[in-house]
């Protein structure tokens, strides 16, 4: 399948708290770490409650409980970039090329890879002239809030949320809401507090096993010094519905 993920993430920022795969329509419901080098400074990793988050949210006032309300109406799309592999500004960029993604150099061939996958990683795609170099822009819209069927009980997803606008070196990534509409200042900072103060950090040792529920908890880990080695297995099948 095609995978729209980051292959790389930079050690030296915090990756905000998010569901594997996120980026996905199908997303497993069971997610093991393994550590087999910890970090020499940092790396911890952050599990964090889903109902605990959506609470936090919504005692925000009036404010709060209509940014879940737009959430679980709308969900979230996320609008992701792929540069050319001969783009001289690709060393910055933290994605695949369009050419890796897709697995080819023709540009009417990549807009079918695309096609072929519609249903789980891409609703859209389209291309994007950018200082003489084109870039192949992808688009998904997923539910911001599960409902899960084993409870009743409906989980926040932990939509992700931009730490600064589009730009060439972060894909032109995008993250308003399923409607078009962009999240403001305020709601986003709602957001990132919820995430914060839902933080529970657990430092690895060499042999470490992390295993948690996808839906209830997304995961997040903060900067690090130093090669930290953490291997991720997936398990369950879970498939969201379309918003």
């Amino acid at each position: 399948w095609l995978c729209c993920l980051p292959y790389f993430y930079p050690p030296h920022l915090y990756l905000l708290p998010n569901n594997e795969i996120q980026y996905q329509r199908n997303f497993p419901s069971r997610v093991l770490f393994f550590c087999e080098n910890p970090a020499d400074e940092g790396g911890r990793t952050f599990l964090h409650s889903a109902q605990q988050a959506k609470e936090i949210i919504c005692a925000q006032g009036e404010t709060g409980k209509q940014l879940y309300e737009k959430l679980e109406e709308h969900g979230m799309s996320i609008e992701v970039g792929f540069l050319d592999q001969n783009d001289p500004r690709k060393k910055d960029n933290y994605f695949k090329s369009w050419q890796e993604l897709c697995g080819t150099d023709d540009k009417d061939e990549a807009v079918k890879a695309i096609a072929q996958d519609h249903s789980n990683t891409f609703d859209e795609c389209w291309w994007k002239e950018h200082e003489g170099r084109s870039v192949l822009m992808t688009k998904i819209t997923l539910p911001s809030v599960y409902h899960d069927e084993r409870d009743g009980q409906s989980y926040l997803r932990f939509p992700r949320i931009a730490m600064n606008g589009p730009s060439i070196e972060n894909g032109f990534r995008r993250f308003p809401l399923g409607n078009g509409e962009d999240l403001s200042a305020e709601e986003i900072q709602i957001l990132r507090d919820a995430y914060i103060q839902t933080q529970q950090g657990y430092e690895q040792s060499a042999g470490d096993i992390i295993l948690m529920d996808n839906i209830r908890f997304g995961h997040s880990r903060e900067p690090f010094e130093g090669t930290r080695e953490v291997y991720l297995s997936m398990a369950g099948h879970t498939i969201t519905p379309d918003v």
